[in-house]
């Protein structure tokens, strides 16, 4: 997929991507404190936070095919589900979390596709 930003822009797309990921994981993997008091309310924040990291790492690495995007940001949230299966620190891991993340990632990415292709008509 074509870059279609400047070299400085793509730049704070790139800081920004590296950002949603650090706190994605930090998130992720610090002790747990039971935020979640709405039944379903963690479903849709890891929705919201790989759909944001999948939306800004599409760009940020142009050169790599769509798929391999779905597949790589998927990974890491499946990963991130694993380690927290095997963490002693309240964290549970999620096979509803892990569908979460990859609908999320697919969300963000089909976002991404169709805004680049909006923005490449005009």
């Amino acid at each position: 997929m074509k870059n279609m930003f400047s070299v400085s822009m793509t730049r704070v797309i790139k800081c920004a991507t590296f950002l949603i990921a650090g706190l994605i994981l930090y998130g992720s993997l610090m002790p747990s404190n039971s935020m979640s008091s709405v039944a379903g309310q963690d479903k849709i924040m890891h929705l919201c936070a790989y759909g944001l990291l999948a939306l800004l790492a599409v760009p940020t690495f142009s050169n790599l095919a769509i798929w391999k995007h779905i597949l790589f940001i998927s990974l890491l949230g499946i990963g991130v589900e694993l380690a927290q299966a095997s963490m002693a620190m309240g964290r549970e891991g999620s096979v509803w979390d892990a569908c979460a993340n990859m609908v999320g990632v697919v969300l963000g990415v089909s976002f991404w596709v169709i805004l680049s292709r909006n923005i490449l008509r005009q």
